[in-house]
């Protein structure tokens, strides 16, 4: 067990400081963290109030304590803040240096959208997985959605604050199909993406989540050369398996590991549920935790720990990220220790964000 040997140091951030924060509850999901150089370090965090908005702190003492710029929104009016996540880009053949995927796939009547300028795309229907006996229906994929209500766009950025959209259409959408169900609908624009540049096959690689039916979710792989080109998404496999009946990844939290070559790690936020009637209404939540789990290629992977078992906030509520959970992993700058960056109390007004060290010697033993 790795967790004994975790070690609360300080509270970086508190998410719900300010009067925009406090206005809805839904403030910090999916934050993550970039470490620039030693010194400097960029948090990104969502606010769902309205309108959504991706909002930064920054680390000017190798990430002890953030801070919130007086004006700290980095993006707006796009549906990209339902999940956006941004990386450095170690491509050498790169130009800038900040990337960032996000974009949801809705309709003109999805609440978000209904705070955007654009109006009068055409729309499909789609298979929903979820509500299969619902008739759903989507913006097409194969244009330009100026508030990336169509899917998944990339973005990029020569500082990390001021972003543009790179993509000229979705690179991912709910129409893509998978490689395991042979149809569309199953990728979820909801739950945290991870994505980065992956020296070890020299390709980007993404993970989203997908709904595979209602009380269920797992984790998809994807690949590109360019970050405009994808290989069709395949479900990570999993040693224990998987239970298609009652298992949730609710996001991936994947990174490569730092040191070693063909190594990765990931912090999926999981749970088990249980749905009771076909509406829906009941269901019974449990076993929840953060699997840590290792890959040689990041597509096979290991569950090697389980962490913060038994903590929630609120039991009835619990899967939805309500344990602590893992929303950034750093190598320190002297490269004998990891930073854990945990989220606690979410979805509560003292929802706050600790970091936590961890030796790497320790650390490493993970993959013997």
């Amino acid at each position: 067990m790795i967790e004994q040997f975790l070690k609360e140091e300080n509270i970086v951030l508190n998410f719900r400081e300010t009067e925009h924060e406090k206005r809805h509850i839904v403030t910090g999901q999916y934050a993550h963290i970039l470490k620039i150089d030693d010194k400097n370090l960029i948090l990104y965090y969502q606010v769902q109030s309205t309108p959504e908005s991706i909002c930064c702190a920054v680390s000017e003492d190798g990430g002890l304590t953030f801070n919130k710029p007086k004006d700290n929104y980095i993006l707006k009016n796009s549906l990209a803040c339902h999940n956006f996540r941004a990386f450095i880009d170690n491509n050498p053949n790169n130009k800038t240096k900040f990337k960032a995927v996000g974009g949801n796939h809705v309709s003109n009547n999805f609440p978000s959208h209904k705070d955007c300028s654009c109006k009068g795309y055409s729309t499909k229907e789609c298979f929903d997985p979820v509500w299969p006996n619902v008739k759903r229906t989507l913006f097409v994929d194969d244009i330009n959605h100026s508030c990336q209500g169509n899917g998944y766009y990339i973005f990029e950025s020569d500082d990390g604050l001021k972003w543009r959209v790179l993509s000229e259409k979705p690179i991912l959408s709910s129409f893509t199909k998978m490689r395991e169900f042979n149809t569309f609908g199953y990728i979820s624009s909801d739950g945290g993406p991870s994505i980065f540049y992956d020296d070890n096959i020299n390709e980007y690689v993404l993970y989203v989540r997908i709904n595979v039916k209602l009380g269920v979710r797992h984790v998809l792989y994807t690949k590109s050369k360019d970050l405009l080109n994808w290989s069709e998404p395949e479900l990570i496999k999993l040693n224990p398996e998987f239970n298609f009946d009652h298992d949730n990844l609710y996001y991936g939290g994947i990174y490569k590991y730092p040191g070693k070559k063909n190594k990765y790690i990931g912090f999926p936020s999981y749970f088990k549920n249980i749905i009771h009637d076909e509406s829906g209404e009941h269901r019974s939540y449990f076993d929840e935790c953060t699997l840590v789990m290792i890959s040689n290629d990041g597509l096979n992977w290991e569950v090697k720990d389980r962490w913060f078992e038994g903590i929630t906030t609120n039991p009835q509520w619990a899967g939805h990220m309500r344990a602590p959970h893992v929303l950034g992993f750093i190598e320190s700058p002297n490269k004998e220790e990891f930073w854990l960056y945990i989220q606690k109390d979410f979805l509560t007004d003292h929802n706050k964000l600790y970091r936590y060290s961890i030796s790497k010697e320790e650390f490493d033993k993970i993959f013997e």
